[in-house]
Protein backbone atom coordinates (compact mmCIF):
# COMPACT_ATOMS: atom_id res chain seq x y z
CA UNK A 1 0.00 0.00 0.00
CA UNK A 2 1.14 3.42 -0.89
CA UNK A 3 2.33 5.83 2.00
CA UNK A 4 0.61 8.92 1.61
CA UNK A 5 2.80 11.21 3.98
CA UNK A 6 5.83 9.95 1.74
CA UNK A 7 4.62 11.19 -1.72
CA UNK A 8 3.14 14.19 -0.83
CA UNK A 9 7.19 14.70 0.90
CA UNK A 10 8.02 13.81 -2.81
CA UNK A 11 6.04 16.41 -4.42
CA UNK A 12 7.03 18.95 -1.62
CA UNK A 13 8.57 21.63 -4.44
CA UNK A 14 7.06 24.48 -5.94
CA UNK A 15 5.26 22.90 -9.63
CA UNK A 16 4.55 26.21 -11.33
CA UNK A 17 2.09 25.53 -14.64
CA UNK A 18 4.14 25.50 -17.72
CA UNK A 19 7.13 24.76 -15.91
CA UNK A 20 10.04 21.89 -16.07
CA UNK A 21 9.03 21.42 -12.20
CA UNK A 22 5.40 20.69 -13.27
CA UNK A 23 6.46 17.90 -15.69
CA UNK A 24 8.51 16.14 -13.18
CA UNK A 25 5.51 16.30 -11.09
CA UNK A 26 3.50 14.74 -13.96
CA UNK A 27 6.08 11.83 -14.89
CA UNK A 28 6.15 11.17 -11.10
CA UNK A 29 2.44 10.78 -11.21
CA UNK A 30 2.65 8.33 -13.58
CA UNK A 31 5.78 6.24 -12.27
CA UNK A 32 3.78 5.99 -8.72
CA UNK A 33 0.86 4.72 -10.91
CA UNK A 34 2.60 2.43 -12.83
CA UNK A 35 4.27 0.42 -9.41
CA UNK A 36 0.50 0.08 -8.59
CA UNK A 37 -0.18 -1.10 -12.46
CA UNK A 38 -2.28 1.39 -13.26
CA UNK A 39 -0.97 2.45 -16.92
CA UNK A 40 -1.52 6.56 -17.62
CA UNK A 41 -0.57 8.68 -20.80
CA UNK A 42 0.43 12.59 -20.57
CA UNK A 43 -2.22 14.64 -22.27
CA UNK A 44 0.06 17.94 -23.40
CA UNK A 45 -2.10 21.32 -24.38
CA UNK A 46 -0.24 24.58 -24.96
CA UNK A 47 -0.50 27.53 -22.99
CA UNK A 48 0.40 31.19 -23.71
CA UNK A 49 3.13 32.94 -22.05
CA UNK A 50 5.39 35.47 -21.54
CA UNK A 51 8.89 36.03 -20.77
CA UNK A 52 9.89 38.90 -18.88
CA UNK A 53 12.64 41.22 -20.32
CA UNK A 54 12.50 44.26 -17.72
CA UNK A 55 10.13 45.28 -15.40
CA UNK A 56 10.13 48.26 -13.15
CA UNK A 57 8.34 50.83 -10.56
CA UNK A 58 9.16 53.52 -9.13
CA UNK A 59 7.63 56.33 -7.24
CA UNK A 60 8.23 59.81 -8.94
CA UNK A 61 6.93 62.57 -6.61
CA UNK A 62 6.84 63.69 -4.17
CA UNK A 63 9.53 61.61 -2.66
CA UNK A 64 11.95 58.98 -5.14
CA UNK A 65 12.42 55.47 -5.07
CA UNK A 66 12.13 52.34 -6.71
CA UNK A 67 10.45 49.43 -5.41
CA UNK A 68 10.47 45.75 -6.24
CA UNK A 69 8.15 44.12 -8.10
CA UNK A 70 6.65 41.32 -11.42
CA UNK A 71 5.04 41.83 -14.14
CA UNK A 72 1.58 40.28 -14.72
CA UNK A 73 2.45 37.69 -17.23
CA UNK A 74 0.31 38.52 -20.86
CA UNK A 75 -0.79 41.93 -19.66
CA UNK A 76 0.09 45.05 -21.72
CA UNK A 77 3.50 46.23 -22.61
CA UNK A 78 5.23 49.78 -22.01
CA UNK A 79 8.30 51.70 -21.26
CA UNK A 80 8.75 54.55 -18.67
CA UNK A 81 5.09 55.21 -18.36
CA UNK A 82 4.65 58.11 -15.86
CA UNK A 83 1.13 59.03 -14.33
CA UNK A 84 -0.42 60.21 -11.26
CA UNK A 85 -1.56 58.11 -9.39
CA UNK A 86 -4.78 57.01 -7.48
CA UNK A 87 -5.11 54.58 -4.41
CA UNK A 88 -8.90 52.85 -4.81
CA UNK A 89 -9.38 51.50 -1.32
CA UNK A 90 -12.72 50.08 -1.71
CA UNK A 91 -13.09 48.27 -5.62
CA UNK A 92 -16.58 47.46 -5.46
CA UNK A 93 -17.17 51.70 -5.54
CA UNK A 94 -14.84 52.07 -8.15
CA UNK A 95 -17.29 54.90 -9.93
CA UNK A 96 -16.16 57.33 -7.13
CA UNK A 97 -12.35 57.49 -8.54
CA UNK A 98 -11.28 59.50 -10.62
CA UNK A 99 -9.52 56.88 -12.21
CA UNK A 100 -8.98 58.61 -15.64
CA UNK A 101 -5.21 58.45 -17.48
CA UNK A 102 -3.82 57.40 -13.60
CA UNK A 103 -2.27 54.56 -12.74
CA UNK A 104 -4.74 52.65 -9.85
CA UNK A 105 -3.21 51.14 -7.04
CA UNK A 106 -5.21 47.96 -5.64
CA UNK A 107 -4.90 45.40 -2.73
CA UNK A 108 -5.37 41.58 -4.49
CA UNK A 109 -5.76 40.24 -7.70
CA UNK A 110 -6.79 42.17 -10.88
CA UNK A 111 -10.54 40.63 -11.48
CA UNK A 112 -12.96 40.48 -14.41
CA UNK A 113 -15.57 43.10 -13.92
CA UNK A 114 -13.25 45.33 -12.10
CA UNK A 115 -10.90 45.18 -14.90
CA UNK A 116 -13.31 46.07 -17.46
CA UNK A 117 -14.78 49.03 -15.30
CA UNK A 118 -11.13 50.03 -14.92
CA UNK A 119 -10.63 50.10 -18.66
CA UNK A 120 -13.72 52.06 -19.86
CA UNK A 121 -12.71 55.09 -17.11
CA UNK A 122 -9.82 55.46 -19.33
CA UNK A 123 -7.14 53.93 -16.41
CA UNK A 124 -3.60 53.41 -18.11
CA UNK A 125 -1.95 50.72 -15.29
CA UNK A 126 -2.34 48.91 -12.54
CA UNK A 127 -0.45 48.27 -9.59
CA UNK A 128 -1.69 45.20 -7.33
CA UNK A 129 -0.45 44.18 -3.85
CA UNK A 130 -0.69 41.36 -1.83
CA UNK A 131 1.46 39.74 0.89
CA UNK A 132 1.02 40.20 4.97
CA UNK A 133 1.76 43.34 6.42
CA UNK A 134 2.97 42.02 9.89
CA UNK A 135 5.05 38.94 8.41
CA UNK A 136 8.83 39.85 7.51
CA UNK A 137 8.96 38.68 4.36
CA UNK A 138 8.69 40.99 1.24
CA UNK A 139 7.04 37.65 -1.09
CA UNK A 140 5.35 39.17 -4.32
CA UNK A 141 3.61 36.53 -6.29
CA UNK A 142 4.21 35.59 -10.20
CA UNK A 143 0.34 36.82 -11.91
CA UNK A 144 -0.79 36.36 -15.24
CA UNK A 145 -3.52 38.20 -17.09
CA UNK A 146 -5.81 36.05 -17.54
CA UNK A 147 -7.62 34.93 -21.15
CA UNK A 148 -11.00 36.28 -20.26
CA UNK A 149 -9.52 39.58 -18.97
CA UNK A 150 -6.95 39.97 -22.02
CA UNK A 151 -10.14 40.03 -23.86
CA UNK A 152 -10.77 43.01 -22.60
CA UNK A 153 -7.33 44.61 -23.55
CA UNK A 154 -3.82 45.04 -22.38
CA UNK A 155 -3.13 47.47 -19.36
CA UNK A 156 0.29 47.21 -18.32
CA UNK A 157 -0.11 45.79 -14.59
CA UNK A 158 2.66 44.99 -11.84
CA UNK A 159 2.37 43.42 -8.98
CA UNK A 160 4.41 44.42 -5.48
CA UNK A 161 4.52 43.22 -1.72
CA UNK A 162 1.61 45.06 0.24
CA UNK A 163 4.04 46.83 2.41
CA UNK A 164 5.60 48.69 -0.29
CA UNK A 165 1.83 49.60 -0.99
CA UNK A 166 1.63 50.87 2.35
CA UNK A 167 4.68 52.96 2.71
CA UNK A 168 3.71 54.06 -1.18
CA UNK A 169 -0.26 55.20 0.12
CA UNK A 170 1.31 56.76 3.98
CA UNK A 171 4.09 58.81 2.38
CA UNK A 172 1.80 60.25 0.07
CA UNK A 173 3.44 58.76 -3.53
CA UNK A 174 1.33 60.58 -6.40
CA UNK A 175 3.13 59.74 -9.18
CA UNK A 176 4.99 56.81 -10.39
CA UNK A 177 6.85 55.16 -13.40
CA UNK A 178 6.17 52.06 -14.35
CA UNK A 179 8.37 49.90 -17.24
CA UNK A 180 6.55 46.36 -18.77
CA UNK A 181 8.25 44.63 -21.09
CA UNK A 182 7.60 41.37 -22.13
CA UNK A 183 8.44 38.46 -24.61
CA UNK A 184 4.77 36.19 -25.95
CA UNK A 185 5.78 32.61 -26.57
CA UNK A 186 3.78 29.74 -26.63
CA UNK A 187 4.27 27.36 -23.81
CA UNK A 188 2.58 24.08 -22.77
CA UNK A 189 1.70 21.94 -19.57
CA UNK A 190 -0.16 18.34 -19.02
CA UNK A 191 -3.06 16.29 -17.75
CA UNK A 192 -2.21 12.97 -16.59
CA UNK A 193 -4.81 10.33 -17.53
CA UNK A 194 -5.42 6.89 -16.54
CA UNK A 195 -8.49 4.72 -16.90
CA UNK A 196 -9.63 1.85 -15.38
CA UNK A 197 -13.06 -0.65 -17.25
CA UNK A 198 -16.00 -1.94 -15.11
CA UNK A 199 -18.39 -3.62 -16.48
CA UNK A 200 -21.15 -1.19 -16.87
CA UNK A 201 -21.77 1.22 -19.68
CA UNK A 202 -21.40 3.74 -16.63
CA UNK A 203 -19.01 5.80 -16.45
CA UNK A 204 -17.46 8.39 -13.55
CA UNK A 205 -14.67 10.90 -13.69
CA UNK A 206 -12.46 11.89 -10.90
CA UNK A 207 -10.15 14.99 -10.70
CA UNK A 208 -7.13 16.52 -9.02
CA UNK A 209 -5.09 19.58 -9.77
CA UNK A 210 -0.91 19.19 -9.40
CA UNK A 211 0.39 22.51 -9.96
CA UNK A 212 0.65 24.83 -7.33
CA UNK A 213 1.58 28.86 -7.24
CA UNK A 214 5.00 30.47 -7.65
CA UNK A 215 5.22 31.39 -4.19
CA UNK A 216 4.37 27.31 -2.40
CA UNK A 217 5.47 24.33 -2.53
CA UNK A 218 1.79 23.18 -2.62
CA UNK A 219 1.42 20.52 0.23
CA UNK A 220 -2.18 21.25 0.60
CA UNK A 221 -2.89 23.05 -2.37
CA UNK A 222 -2.94 20.58 -4.00
CA UNK A 223 -0.57 17.47 -3.50
CA UNK A 224 -2.83 16.70 -0.91
CA UNK A 225 -5.73 15.95 -3.75
CA UNK A 226 -3.18 14.51 -5.54
CA UNK A 227 -2.55 12.14 -3.63
CA UNK A 228 -5.83 11.59 -2.77
CA UNK A 229 -6.32 10.27 -6.77
CA UNK A 230 -3.58 8.14 -6.59
CA UNK A 231 -4.54 6.24 -3.28
CA UNK A 232 -8.51 5.83 -5.38
CA UNK A 233 -6.65 5.08 -8.04
CA UNK A 234 -4.55 2.03 -6.01
CA UNK A 235 -7.77 0.90 -4.42
CA UNK A 236 -10.00 0.82 -7.19
CA UNK A 237 -7.03 -1.27 -9.40
CA UNK A 238 -7.83 -3.87 -6.77
CA UNK A 239 -11.13 -3.78 -6.79
CA UNK A 240 -12.45 -4.05 -9.47
CA UNK A 241 -15.74 -1.42 -9.97
CA UNK A 242 -18.91 -2.01 -11.75
CA UNK A 243 -18.40 1.32 -13.44
CA UNK A 244 -15.75 3.07 -15.43
CA UNK A 245 -13.07 5.33 -13.75
CA UNK A 246 -11.07 8.01 -15.83
CA UNK A 247 -8.74 9.34 -13.38
CA UNK A 248 -7.35 12.92 -14.62
CA UNK A 249 -4.19 14.68 -12.89
CA UNK A 250 -5.01 18.16 -14.21
CA UNK A 251 -2.05 20.67 -14.92
CA UNK A 252 -2.44 24.43 -14.98
CA UNK A 253 -5.14 24.40 -12.43
CA UNK A 254 -3.83 27.54 -11.01
CA UNK A 255 -3.42 29.28 -14.64
CA UNK A 256 -7.56 29.41 -14.33
CA UNK A 257 -8.68 25.85 -14.56
CA UNK A 258 -6.38 25.27 -17.69
CA UNK A 259 -5.91 21.21 -17.47
CA UNK A 260 -9.68 20.39 -16.65
CA UNK A 261 -10.53 23.29 -19.69
CA UNK A 262 -8.51 21.51 -22.23
CA UNK A 263 -9.60 18.17 -21.29
CA UNK A 264 -13.34 18.96 -21.85
CA UNK A 265 -12.21 20.66 -24.96
CA UNK A 266 -10.12 17.86 -26.37
CA UNK A 267 -12.74 14.73 -25.60
CA UNK A 268 -15.52 16.71 -26.04
CA UNK A 269 -17.39 13.89 -27.78
CA UNK A 270 -16.91 11.57 -24.80
CA UNK A 271 -18.31 13.77 -22.15
CA UNK A 272 -22.06 12.32 -23.07
CA UNK A 273 -20.63 9.57 -20.98
CA UNK A 274 -19.55 10.72 -18.12
CA UNK A 275 -22.50 10.29 -15.41
CA UNK A 276 -20.43 12.57 -12.15
CA UNK A 277 -17.29 14.08 -11.96
CA UNK A 278 -15.70 13.93 -8.13
CA UNK A 279 -12.97 16.48 -7.31
CA UNK A 280 -10.19 16.35 -4.66
CA UNK A 281 -8.75 19.85 -4.18
CA UNK A 282 -7.33 19.98 -0.48
CA UNK A 283 -7.80 17.78 2.17
CA UNK A 284 -6.11 16.30 4.94
CA UNK A 285 -4.75 19.32 6.62
CA UNK A 286 -3.97 19.92 10.60
CA UNK A 287 -6.60 22.58 11.00
CA UNK A 288 -10.14 23.62 8.94
CA UNK A 289 -13.30 22.02 8.50
CA UNK A 290 -13.93 18.99 5.74
CA UNK A 291 -16.38 20.22 2.72
CA UNK A 292 -18.15 18.84 0.08
CA UNK A 293 -19.32 21.59 -2.77
CA UNK A 294 -21.89 20.13 -4.88
CA UNK A 295 -22.76 21.86 -8.70
CA UNK A 296 -25.46 19.57 -9.09
CA UNK A 297 -29.09 19.03 -7.95
CA UNK A 298 -29.41 19.16 -3.80
CA UNK A 299 -30.20 15.65 -3.72
CA UNK A 300 -26.62 14.73 -3.60
CA UNK A 301 -26.20 17.71 -0.81
CA UNK A 302 -28.35 15.77 1.45
CA UNK A 303 -27.00 12.23 0.33
CA UNK A 304 -23.50 13.40 1.20
CA UNK A 305 -25.01 15.05 4.28
CA UNK A 306 -26.65 11.75 5.40
CA UNK A 307 -23.38 9.60 4.58
CA UNK A 308 -21.21 12.09 6.83
CA UNK A 309 -23.84 11.21 9.75
CA UNK A 310 -23.94 7.67 9.28
CA UNK A 311 -20.19 7.53 9.13
CA UNK A 312 -20.02 10.28 12.15
CA UNK A 313 -18.03 12.39 9.51
CA UNK A 314 -18.38 16.78 10.43
CA UNK A 315 -18.96 17.87 6.88
CA UNK A 316 -20.04 20.98 5.64
CA UNK A 317 -22.18 20.12 2.27
CA UNK A 318 -23.66 22.97 0.48
CA UNK A 319 -24.76 23.86 -3.40
CA UNK A 320 -22.39 25.93 -5.31
CA UNK A 321 -19.73 26.52 -8.00
CA UNK A 322 -16.42 25.68 -6.72
CA UNK A 323 -13.46 26.83 -7.96
CA UNK A 324 -11.39 23.85 -8.64
CA UNK A 325 -11.20 21.52 -12.18
CA UNK A 326 -14.69 20.27 -11.50
CA UNK A 327 -16.28 23.43 -12.49
CA UNK A 328 -15.42 22.71 -16.63
CA UNK A 329 -17.11 19.43 -16.05
CA UNK A 330 -20.38 20.55 -14.43
CA UNK A 331 -20.68 23.73 -17.15
CA UNK A 332 -20.96 20.85 -19.85
CA UNK A 333 -23.83 19.51 -18.04
CA UNK A 334 -22.10 16.79 -15.87
CA UNK A 335 -23.08 16.96 -11.98
CA UNK A 336 -20.06 17.66 -9.70
CA UNK A 337 -18.78 17.68 -6.18
CA UNK A 338 -15.43 18.89 -4.91
CA UNK A 339 -14.25 17.84 -1.70
CA UNK A 340 -11.90 19.82 0.36
CA UNK A 341 -11.53 22.13 3.78
CA UNK A 342 -11.38 25.45 4.06
CA UNK A 343 -9.12 27.05 6.87
CA UNK A 344 -9.23 30.99 7.37
CA UNK A 345 -5.98 30.85 10.04
CA UNK A 346 -3.73 29.01 7.03
CA UNK A 347 -3.00 30.61 3.62
CA UNK A 348 -2.71 29.29 0.65
CA UNK A 349 -0.65 30.27 -2.24
CA UNK A 350 2.36 31.48 -0.25
CA UNK A 351 5.16 30.05 1.73
CA UNK A 352 3.74 28.90 4.15
CA UNK A 353 2.11 26.21 2.31
CA UNK A 354 4.40 22.60 3.15
CA UNK A 355 4.01 19.93 4.45
CA UNK A 356 3.90 21.47 8.41
CA UNK A 357 0.44 21.63 7.22
CA UNK A 358 -0.43 17.94 6.87
CA UNK A 359 -1.90 15.61 8.95
CA UNK A 360 -1.37 12.18 8.34
CA UNK A 361 -4.26 10.92 10.97
CA UNK A 362 -6.57 14.18 9.26
CA UNK A 363 -5.93 12.69 5.52
CA UNK A 364 -6.63 9.60 6.78
CA UNK A 365 -9.65 10.49 7.61
CA UNK A 366 -10.85 12.85 4.71
CA UNK A 367 -9.94 10.13 2.33
CA UNK A 368 -11.54 7.00 4.03
CA UNK A 369 -14.72 9.28 3.54
CA UNK A 370 -14.17 10.61 0.22
CA UNK A 371 -13.53 6.58 -1.08
CA UNK A 372 -16.76 5.58 0.93
CA UNK A 373 -18.29 7.86 -1.38
CA UNK A 374 -16.52 7.25 -4.77
CA UNK A 375 -17.15 3.33 -3.76
CA UNK A 376 -20.73 3.89 -3.22
CA UNK A 377 -21.66 5.70 -6.57
CA UNK A 378 -19.16 3.61 -9.04
CA UNK A 379 -20.82 0.33 -7.51
CA UNK A 380 -24.30 1.28 -7.36
CA UNK A 381 -26.75 -1.13 -9.49
CA UNK A 382 -28.65 2.46 -10.57
CA UNK A 383 -26.20 5.92 -10.16
CA UNK A 384 -29.12 8.04 -7.68
CA UNK A 385 -27.12 11.33 -9.07
CA UNK A 386 -29.81 12.93 -11.44
CA UNK A 387 -26.98 13.95 -15.26
CA UNK A 388 -28.65 17.38 -14.56
CA UNK A 389 -27.58 20.76 -13.50
CA UNK A 390 -30.17 22.96 -11.66
CA UNK A 391 -31.50 26.39 -13.40
CA UNK A 392 -29.54 28.25 -10.36
CA UNK A 393 -26.44 26.65 -10.62
CA UNK A 394 -25.96 27.04 -14.31
CA UNK A 395 -26.63 31.07 -13.03
CA UNK A 396 -23.91 30.66 -11.07
CA UNK A 397 -21.82 29.00 -13.38
CA UNK A 398 -22.93 31.89 -15.80
CA UNK A 399 -21.07 34.69 -12.97
CA UNK A 400 -17.93 32.26 -12.52
CA UNK A 401 -16.96 32.33 -15.84
CA UNK A 402 -17.80 35.92 -16.91
CA UNK A 403 -20.80 35.03 -18.79
CA UNK A 404 -22.94 37.17 -16.39
CA UNK A 405 -22.73 39.73 -13.39
CA UNK A 406 -23.57 38.97 -9.75
CA UNK A 407 -26.31 41.18 -9.11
Amino acid sequence: MLDEMKILKDLEYTRVWGSKEELKAAKYIQATLKKIGVDSTLEKFKLNDSKVEKVSLEVCKPYKKKYPCKFYKLAGNTTNLIKDIVFVKDISELKKYDVEDKIVLIQGRVRYWKYKELIEAGCKGIVSADGYLFVENNDIDTKELREALQALGKLPIVSCNIKDLYEMVSKGASQIKMTTIQKPFVGSSQNVVAHIKGRSKHHIVLTAHYDSTSLSKGSWDNASGTVGLIKLAEHFSKNKPLHNMTFIWCGAEERGLCGSKAYVKKHKKELGKYDLCINLDMIGSTLGKFLACVTGETKMVDYIDYLSSIKGKACHCYQDVYSSDSTPFADNGIPAVSFGQHNLSTPIHCRFDTMYLMNKETFKDDYQFIEEFVSNMVNAKHIPIERVIPDNMKERLDIYLFRKKAK
